[in-house]
């Protein structure tokens, strides 16, 4: 699963949200900041991108999203990624209906 994402206050870094190392130390850069409440998300790679994300976007709510999707089956896998490419529901709305 390919759950990667940059922000900008931390630069040109990805972080793979699927490691637990990287998603502390990810979580260890925010607090760094003066103000780790406040940081851009300005990308965020997913297989078939997927992912939307804007300048509301949440790491908390993104992390939340990855680890649901890490307990779907294969063939659930598939089925949220074209359902989710619609753009009808939000992605825990659709997790949540197919698991």
């Amino acid at each position: 699963m390919l759950f990667k994402i940059k922000i900008k206050e931390l630069g040109n870094r990805y972080y793979d949200l699927t490691k637990r190392d990287e998603r502390k130390e990810l979580y260890d850069a925010l607090d760094s900041l003066e103000d780790p409440f406040s940081y851009s998300v300005v990308d965020l790679k997913t297989d078939e991108d997927w992912a939307i994300f804007d300048s509301d976007t949440n790491l908390d709510d993104v992390v939340a999203v990855m680890t649901e999707l890490k307990k779907l089956t294969d063939n659930q896998y598939e089925i949220f990624i074209q359902e989710v490419k619609q753009r009808i529901e939000s992605p825990m709305d659709v997790i949540l209906r197919i698991k």
